[in-house]
């Protein structure tokens, strides 16, 4: 038979054991690092332009985002009444490359 004494000891064990597991999960969750695109993705700077395209009978609208460097072309589809994306660009990744390969 278990003393008072015995008991009040299991519970502060009990009590130390499951506040070392809590410990221990506030520390992996506050030490694992951010995802990528939540550390290099920055609010964007927006331009927008309309023009045509060779080979397709309705304009489009250029959306270029210069600070994250990218470039969206979309249409505009008067039966949905809807935007519809036609192409899409990462122009940094483009001039990159297009700086490497001009040293050859």
């Amino acid at each position: 038979m278990r003393t008072t004494r015995d008991s009040q000891k299991f519970r502060h064990l009990g009590l130390l054991a499951v506040n070392a597991v809590l410990l221990g999960v506030l520390g992996l969750v506050t030490l694992n690092p951010a995802a990528k695109a939540q550390q290099t993705r920055v609010p964007g700077a927006y331009i927008m332009v309309s023009g045509g395209a060779n080979g397709s009978a309705s304009d489009l609208v250029y959306i270029m985002d210069v600070r994250n460097q990218e470039l969206i072309a979309l249409s505009f589809d008067p039966n949905n009444n809807t935007l519809l994306g036609v192409d899409y660009r990462n122009v940094g990744a483009d001039s990159a490359q297009s700086i490497g390969t001009q040293g050859r």
